[in-house]
């Protein structure tokens, strides 16, 4: 696979995606470049790129398992990973982390190809809350009523 040049210059060349944990693990678990029998060596383009992608998302889940407190990892991605990206990822609903992963894709190499600055990403939707635990009868005063 040689990398997708179109329209995108040649000094602009990369993107940011701003990944929660959940993006990182849906790329870790899709993006698969396989083991290669070259000793290390990948033996193609797109096994090269697949390779590089994982090692920056494997990056970014060990901070997250390290940083308790991130919420967020930027990554710095190309268009051949973005690219990768779209080819390999299922849309998964509007509002669902596949989506919003792709939307930044999207917005990467929209942006390349048409020399925009590269802010133009999407911020990703926040994860969503965790629901309250269920009242205990007990507790609420509605189901305690006594006449």
């Amino acid at each position: 696979m040689d990398s997708y040049q179109g329209d995108i210059p040649e000094d602009i060349q990369e993107g940011t995606l701003r990944l929660t944990e959940t993006m990182c693990w849906i790329i870790q678990t899709t993006i698969r470049p396989g083991l290669t029998d070259t000793g290390g060596i990948p033996h193609s383009r797109a096994q090269f790129v697949a390779l590089g992608l994982r090692q920056k998302i494997n990056d970014a889940l060990l901070r997250f398992t390290d940083e308790t407190d991130l919420k967020i990892v930027d990554i710095a991605v190309d268009a051949d990973e973005c690219w990768l990206i779209d080819s390999q990822v299922s849309f998964d609903g509007r509002g669902g982390p596949g989506m919003e992963l792709l939307t930044q894709c999207f917005r990467i190499l929209w942006g390349l190809k048409y020399q925009l600055p590269i802010d133009l990403v999407a911020e990703p939707a926040p994860e969503p809350p965790t629901p309250e635990p269920p009242q205990k009868e007990e507790d609420n005063p509605f189901l305690n009523l006594t006449s």
